[in-house]
């Protein structure tokens, strides 16, 4: 429990209604013609979230091979973070955290839909039950 009891720290953060949990900064074109492309400006809360998941080791570098052999349907993750066992949702939610470097955004979508609050709380009822090998 204490290695991912930092993880677990964030549950009232996600599950906080009122927070904001990334602003866009819009394209921009400068004088000299250089373009900016638009980009999320994340809370630096969720940056650390982001943060501390990599320091609790609880990531999966396999997570793309498990997730389509146990979830091959994409739009049924989030559905099975209610009954995943650890390496499962180790996997998704590795999904979730890697996912930003192919779609900015993805942390403040997976944050607003609460998607993060609900693997936090699987990840809280799987350490109190001890299941955490694999």
């Amino acid at each position: 429990m204490s290695q991912y009891a930092d993880l677990l720290k964030y549950i009232g953060y996600f599950a906080d209604e009122s927070i904001s949990f990334s602003t866009w900064q819009a394209p921009d074109q400068r004088a000299d013609d250089v373009v900016s492309l638009g980009y999320p400006n994340y809370d630096a809360r969720l940056r650390e979230f982001v943060e501390a998941t990599y320091q609790a080791k609880v990531l999966d570098q396999d997570y793309l091979d498990y997730l389509t052999q146990h979830v091959p349907d994409p739009d049924k993750l989030v559905a099975s973070i209610d009954t995943a066992d650890f390496k499962l949702l180790r996997a998704i939610l590795t999904y979730y955290i890697r996912q930003e470097r192919f779609c900015e955004g993805t942390w403040a979508q997976a944050a607003k839909e609460k998607i993060f609050l609900k693997l936090l709380r699987r990840l809280a009822s799987i350490t109190q039950e001890g299941g955490t090998e694999g």
